[in-house]
């Protein structure tokens, strides 16, 4: 960490003694401002990385006007950087502006152009949005069909995004056929030991855990595992997400001791090879709240919960979507204890994180007032709890 935080001191002077030289808004900076942004990153200073590439955009409009492909580069960097802190909502209109500027620009280059359409399909299925992502994730795998012959690999991971839409709508038989097919499109372009060989089977082993096919799942699971190891060593970190999606799997067989055993091996993992602070160790901290809390743990599960908020926070920024999902767990444990008033207070920050991420008539923000409207019914707030439950109501119907 002490090397990482010298690179960043050597860069960030670099680039003073740059602009000392050059002057503040000189376009030979843009390199080294998209550097150190790029390095921002990497180490979770998204606010700094936003301001370096909003500097960049600025110098570059003036340099070669409002409509260029750098402009249009730029744009798809800030939305990348939105999506990465969970700002889906500021994320869409730059993905929008740097897809329309290609369009215009650069018309022929048709599978830039799907690349994005297919960040803008991701970004509407967070937001919950789940048609026009269809849609414009269908407009991006035809693209690449035509346009690369239907062997390039970014074309798979179009099928991996469209298959997590399906097992989100629960049409399972779909989410299936489309990761079959991108692990066959996979195999082809990379042979049999891969990364993306590795996430494929992990996704197709989601989609079999959605279907009751627990030990078929628990199969594949265990194959991306040992993939991952074989190519990428053993600590490598998406090996712990694979290990967390492991463990929900045995805990929901309530195979309570060998979930905890691979939470914690998913742990080390996470504590050895990741930065003392990783939205992934959180992920890790929160799954054994759930086990601790399923099992009768309160105290030792709101501690995680508490321990997994409070890395999200500083990782993520407070307002990330991923804050949100520990402090329901923890408002539906308090409220279990009967403390509702604290139950109440998470459950509006909660919706308030989920209103400013994934917009006001999102299904999870109905979720939250249906909680708020039981909350406030425990603690004979009648009126509170009808106008909550009309909301929510309303939502559910538009």
């Amino acid at each position: 960490m002490s090397e990482d935080r010298e690179q960043i001191k050597s860069k960030e002077h670099e680039l003073r003694e740059a602009e000392a030289r050059l002057g503040p808004d000189n376009p030979e900076l843009l390199p080294r401002l998209k550097e150190l942004a790029e390095i921002y990153i990497h180490w979770g200073r998204f606010s700094l990385a936003e301001s370096l590439y909003r500097k960049a955009v600025k110098i570059t409009i003036r340099e070669s006007g409002p409509e260029s492909l750098e402009v249009a580069s730029y744009f798809n960097r800030l939305a990348v950087l939105y999506s990465i802190q969970g700002r889906y909502y500021e994320a869409l209109p730059f993905y929008e502006k740097s897809l329309n500027l290609n369009k215009k620009l650069a018309p022929c280059e048709v599978l830039v152009q799907a690349r994005l359409m297919a960040n803008i399909g991701t970004v509407y299925k967070l937001l919950g949005r789940n048609a026009p992502a269809e849609e414009i994730l269908l407009k991006a795998r035809e693209i690449f069909q035509k346009g690369s012959g239907g062997n390039d690999p970014m074309l798979a991971g179009i099928l991996i995004n469209l298959a997590g839409l399906y097992r989100d709508l629960n049409r399972l038989p779909e989410a299936e056929s489309l990761c079959s097919t991108a692990i066959e499109m996979s195999l082809n372009a990379y042979g049999p030991e891969h990364p993306q060989i590795a996430l494929c089977y992990n996704n197709l082993a989601e989609v079999y855990a959605a279907q009751g096919r627990k030990s078929e799942a628990e199969e594949l699971y265990l194959r991306a595992i040992e993939m991952k190891e074989k190519v990428q060593g053993p600590g490598h970190p998406e090996i712990a997400m694979y290990l967390n999606n492991l463990g929900d799997l045995y805990r929901s067989q309530q195979k309570f001791v060998e979930a905890e055993t691979i939470y914690h091996r998913a742990l080390e993992i996470d504590e050895g090879h990741l930065p003392q602070e990783s939205p992934n160790l959180a992920t890790t901290y929160k799954n054994l709240a759930t086990l601790s809390s399923v099992q009768g743990y309160y105290d030792k599960a709101e501690a995680y919960y508490l321990r997994a908020v409070s890395i999200y926070e500083r990782t993520l920024g407070p307002d990330h979507p991923e804050v949100a999902e520990p402090l329901v767990r923890l408002a539906e444990l308090q409220h279990g204890q009967g403390r509702n008033r604290e139950a109440e207070a998470l459950c509006h920050r909660s919706m308030a994180i989920w209103q400013k991420g994934y917009g006001p008539k999102h299904f999870k923000v109905g979720e939250m007032l249906k909680m708020l409207s039981r909350l406030c019914f425990a603690q004979e707030k009648m009126s509170e709890g009808e106008t909550f439950l009309k909301q929510a109501f309303e939502i559910k119907t538009n």
